[in-house]
């Protein structure tokens, strides 16, 4: 049997602080891959910041945190990484998960419980 190695980071991201929020991911993806971590959670809306609140409905927001997440990707060589972004989908902004997998962008999935207002727990 393989033994897999999953961890999961803690990071202190910063509402639309595109290069900061990037720096704090690929540093969290270096040191995970220097304790031998191949499969790695990020937190939710790590690209953008938690609690952008109008700007999450921005269409820069998206594009900015589809740049990063594009420029991220291939840090994840021979690992798998979960980051989270806003990602517009049929004319509605979701909160996303993306998996990138060994350099590659394979998968989006979608928060299916929003907060009901601002920034509080899912109702």
């Amino acid at each position: 049997m393989q033994l897999l190695a999953v961890g999961s980071a803690v990071l202190n991201q910063i509402p639309l602080d595109w290069d900061g929020n990037a720096a704090r991911i690929r540093t969290a993806i270096e040191q995970a891959r220097a304790s031998e971590v191949q499969i790695l959670c990020l937190p939710e809306l790590c690209i953008s910041g938690y609690g952008c609140e109008d700007a999450f409905l921005s269409a820069n927001t998206r594009r900015q945190a589809w740049r990063v997440l594009r420029e991220l990707a291939p840090s994840t060589a021979g690992m798998v990484v979960a980051v989270g972004l806003p990602i517009l989908y049929q004319n509605a902004v979701y909160n996303c998960a993306a998996l990138l997998v060994d350099g590659q962008i394979t998968a989006l999935v979608a928060k299916q419980h929003l907060a009901g207002d601002g920034i509080h727990y899912e109702p």
